[in-house]
């Protein structure tokens, strides 16, 4: 069972704007990580290498902004921890951006 303090947490970015789920699921995913790291200072990163996104271990699980994704345990072979994604994700998360005419999301 996801933790409910940050899906709490979750849901109320959520609800800053209609487009937050789009914003940070179509390339501010490494973005969304940060803030939630700021809120819960253990958190890491992790990269899922097939659909190209971010996600954030928080104990056990694994969220992104639509919440709750995967246990650490069950996540498949393609979601690795950060330190082990491909050097070129990596090295230019920082630089990703959603397209700046849609961004609604500071």
């Amino acid at each position: 069972m996801a933790n409910a303090l940050v899906l709490a947490v979750i849901a109320q970015f959520q609800q800053l704007h209609d487009r937050t789920k789009d914003q940070y699921t179509d390339g501010d995913c490494y973005r969304f990580h940060l803030l939630l790291k700021r809120v819960f200072p253990a958190a890491e990163p992790w990269y899922d290498e097939t659909a190209g996104h971010v996600l954030t271990q928080i104990g056990d699980k694994l969220y992104d902004i639509t919440g709750y994704v995967w246990s650490v345990r069950s996540a498949p072979p393609y979601v690795v921890r950060w330190a082990d994604a491909r050097p070129s994700a990596r090295n230019t998360a920082h630089l990703w951006r959603w397209n700046p005419a849609l961004r609604y999301v500071a």
